[in-house]
């Protein structure tokens, strides 16, 4: 960037010295090339002028992608911490690798490079639910037995 702005800068110079040349006393034809050399000048610092816009927006660019490969790695570090456990039976969550029963992360939120900890939530006859607030997904882990159970006894109360 400071060497754009450098040339941008001597070629202001330029200008200003093709101005004084131009004030001189020459001929026709040198002052009509004068002139020209001047619009070629000209034409160029607009370019220039350009091209420093461009660079910029190419920086941004350049800083917004980065920070967004900053976040991508912050999270592949976060994910390789956790291996996927089976919480209950066909239910699976992250669970922080090495620490088993600390805490564990809802898998659709994880998927999503989100942590979300799934917390337990109402205990039924059919056994515990676990529950992710964020996502708002529930598990539901029923103990057979005892929902086996709860229907023979609601039915008995039936008659």
């Amino acid at each position: 960037m400071s060497t754009l702005a450098a040339a941008i800068a001597s070629g202001k110079t330029i200008i200003d010295l093709v101005r004084l040349i131009d004030g001189a006393r020459l001929d026709a034809a040198g002052k009509e090339a004068v002139r020209e050399l001047n619009s070629v000048l000209l034409s160029h610092q607009s370019d220039m002028l350009g091209l420093s816009e461009k660079l910029q927006e190419q920086q941004n660019k350049i800083a917004s992608l980065e920070k967004i490969l900053d976040v991508q790695e912050k999270w592949e570090r976060i994910a390789e911490a956790y291996i996927l456990v089976e919480v209950i039976t066909d239910v699976f969550a992250y669970e922080l690798a090495g620490f088993g029963g600390t805490h564990k992360a809802c898998p659709i939120c994880f998927e999503k490079q989100f942590r979300s900890i799934i917390q337990k939530g109402e205990c039924s006859y059919a056994g515990q639910q676990y529950v992710c607030h964020h996502s708002e997904c529930n598990f539901q882990y029923i103990d057979e037995s005892k929902a086996k159970e709860h229907k023979e006894t609601e039915f008995k109360t039936l008659f």
